[in-house]
């Protein structure tokens, strides 16, 4: 009886290392986004704008609308798109504007 108990609880172990893994390997099918929500660029802003899909998505359409070829460590490029997105994201701070740039600096989409 035993036996058969610990047996029992080390498969039940073994499928939650195997769902682990998975999620691990592939973090995007484990998480539910909106069917709109289907790039890593977008999943990236997603989730750090509190998963509030409009502005997800009017953020990720401005940076691709304004953003420019080698905007990365280009002082002008990269102040055209935070004039951009500070215009769709009204109420954000200076330093949230920051780490949602660093963010979107770091995505290969974009």
């Amino acid at each position: 009886m035993r036996r058969k108990q610990a047996d029992l609880e080390y498969q039940k172990y073994l499928a939650e290392i195997i769902a682990l893994s998975k999620k691990v390997r592939d973090p995007s099918e484990s998480e539910q986004y909106p069917s709109s929500i289907d790039t890593r660029g977008k999943q990236a802003l997603y989730d750090n704008l509190g998963k509030n899909h409009q502005k997800a998505m009017a953020v990720h359409e401005a940076v691709m609308k304004y953003r420019a070829d080698g905007f990365r460590g280009h002082f002008l490029k990269e102040k055209k798109i935070k004039i951009e997105i500070r215009k769709v994201l009204k109420d954000i701070s200076d330093e949230e504007l920051k780490e949602l740039f660093e963010i979107i600096k770091n995505q290969h989409e974009y």
